[in-house]
């Protein structure tokens, strides 16, 4: 029986005493399939469910017989935005009895309003006569949900970091590493924060807080874990029961944890160490497990994005999204020879998320796969040796968006019709708005001067750690670190102990001088910190507000939408602008400081 909408369906599925279908997790859809080959259903066919998109939260949920209950992210791959203003606001479910596949895309309410020749069928189930009794709730909560104090107001967020001090809009990067994983966009944090902030950050970022709410994400997350080791760590989830002690949801999409799928470590939860769960990412299948930990302790958090669809235009433009790109540079994704580094990082969540990429390397067999379909006239034998040579172009310094930059500009020379129409035609999105660099560093770094070992140093020359005076290339006195192992952080932090700060060139001789004199042909070197002058459109120097020339840089300051800082590897004869993320991985065995 076929229905031409949504309401219909539920009307007639009340009158019987039943409910539309209502999918709380895939196994009931695999039921449903199964069901419907018993039942002997056509081979591809279309069902209403009871699926839709509130008028008042916008949240995708399932209209049950008490209240609207979200739907799981996990099974919104389909789900599509309503662009075109139109009342797509229902959800289908198409099953293939053959295949065992599905889809469940949003749809109009009233196909009767459209030229749909075959709309829906009628699709109704039993309602449950008994509590559920698979959650983790205690018997007070029956029905208690997560506070309002705990959704998402991206506004908000943004306002309360703006306040303090944080633009996170302009530093996207700043946080952690991205990942494409389980159907999901995921960022890994470097910092540590307490749960709250954890979630607001989140928010902010337009993304939310991880939500582990079934088995197969956490096997996911445990084998992300084993290809990256360095997130085999302790990070913030979503998870809490501060509403109703004893209730656990997670509260990014409002769910209780359901016993079958959450893992706990040995003892837990045992609400002696706290409220708020974290989970204890591990490359063992069987390791990764929760527990709970005091809400207001600082560790690291993931956050996730739903990855909006598989094909290729979604994925595009879900990455354009994620990474923030800005007008100019969606219309300069061709230039692949002045990209800046949000763009390079562009390329590897659209690898990621094309399966292109795996592990940091091309793999042959989806990257094939995208070929044969976009580009029929190149031959295999071509095709196969382009993907094997471009695999061996990395970034010396190990950065994957830098990596994968280099792997895709050598596809291109060598493949130019295909990788054209992958990356390029499929492109339509809306950018996000522009936000130049700032000083980051001098904003976010305290810089204090040491006045004991200052004097210490004016009289001796020399710091107690081995650093020593040096003749600069001024003629002043410049001082040395003794060998060690330094971030840049480390290094501006003693030049501002010293009432110093880092070097800078205000001319391209200058540079090449100041790179021999710190012998930038042996040695990897740090300089200062720069910031784009939106009025002049120009860089410039945070420490003396003069203008950085544009010859020393090997990329012209393309990395200008986020807060970065400037590496000299050795033997290099230009700079490069390295992202805020990277301040603690980058490490240089000698630095140095110029008088102010």
């Amino acid at each position: 029986m076929q229905l031409g909408s949504w309401q219909d369906n539920w009307k007639t599925c009340c009158s019987i005493g039943m409910q539309p279908l209502i999918f709380t997790e895939e196994t009931k859809i695999n039921d449903f399939i199964t069901a419907a080959s018993l039942a002997k259903i056509e081979k591809d066919t279309r069902f209403w469910t009871g699926g839709f998109r509130h008028e008042i939260s916008r949240m995708w949920s399932w209209c049950t017989k008490d209240t609207p209950l979200p739907i799981d992210d996990d099974l919104l791959l389909d789900i599509t935005d309503n662009s075109d203003k139109t009342d797509n606001n229902c959800v289908s479910i198409s099953i293939n009895i053959s295949t065992s596949k599905y889809s469940m895309p949003n749809i109009l309410c009233n196909t009767d309003e459209t030229t749909d020749p075959s709309p829906p069928h009628l699709a109704c189930e039993l309602i449950a006569k008994k509590p559920n009794d698979k959650m983790i709730v205690n018997s007070t909560c029956m029905g208690a949900r997560c506070g309002i104090n705990r959704q998402c107001k991206k506004k908000d967020a943004i306002k309360k970091f703006a306040d303090k001090g944080v633009d996170l809009s302009n530093m996207r990067y700043g946080f952690g590493e991205h990942f494409s994983a389980c159907n999901r966009y995921f960022l890994f944090s470097n910092e540590s924060t307490t749960f709250d902030d954890a979630r607001e950050k989140c928010c902010a970022l337009g993304m939310q807080l991880l939500s582990v709410k079934s088995a197969t994400k956490r096997i996911c997350l445990s084998k992300l874990a084993r290809k990256y080791r360095d997130i085999a760590d302790e990070f913030w989830t979503s998870g809490t029961d501060l509403d109703c002690k004893g209730n656990f949801r997670w509260c990014s999409v409002d769910r209780a944890f359901l016993k079958s799928e959450v893992l706990w470590a040995a003892g837990e939860p045992n609400g002696k160490e706290g409220r708020c769960v974290t989970i204890k990412m591990s490359t063992m299948f069987g390791s990764t497990t929760l527990q709970t930990t005091d809400c207001g302790a600082k560790k690291r958090y993931v956050c996730e994005a739903r990855q909006s669809g598989t094909t290729v235009k979604s994925i595009l433009n879900r990455c354009t999204t994620l990474i923030g790109l800005q007008k100019d540079q969606v219309d300069a994704l061709q230039d692949t020879e002045n990209y800046t580094y949000a763009m390079k990082c562009y390329l590897k969540c659209v690898g990621d998320g094309l399966e292109m990429i795996d592990n940091g390397y091309l793999q042959c067999g989806y990257t094939m796969r995208l070929f044969e379909k976009f580009d029929v006239e190149t031959s295999l034998k071509t095709k196969d040796n382009a993907i094997d040579q471009c695999n061996t172009k990395m970034d010396p310094n190990g950065d994957a968006c830098q990596s994968v930059y280099e792997m895709f500009v050598c596809v291109k020379e060598q493949l130019p019709q295909g990788f054209n129409k992958i990356l390029f035609d499929n492109l339509g999105v809306e950018p996000a708005a522009k936000i130049p660099r700032t000083c980051y560093y001098q904003q976010n770094v305290m810089c204090t001067l040491n006045t004991t070992l200052k004097a210490s140093y004016d009289i001796n020359r020399i710091t107690s750690d081995g650093g020593s005076s040096i003749i600069g290339i001024d003629g002043q006195n410049w001082f040395k670190s003794a060998r060690g192992n330094y971030t840049n952080v480390d290094a501006l932090k003693y030049c501002c102990s010293l009432g110093m700060q880092k070097p800078f060139a205000t001319s391209l001789d200058e540079f090449n001088k100041l790179r021999d004199w710190m012998d930038g042909e042996n040695y990897d070197n740090f300089l200062a910190e720069t910031y784009t002058d939106t009025q002049y459109n120009e860089e410039k120097w945070c420490d003396t507000d003069t203008t950085v020339k544009p010859e020393i840089s090997e990329n012209n300051f393309k990395l200008d939408q986020e807060p970065s800082f400037f590496y000299l590897p050795k033997g290099s004869p230009k700079v490069r602008s390295l992202p805020h993320y990277k301040m603690g991985r980058v490490t240089v065995s000698y630095f140095y400081c110029s008088p102010r």
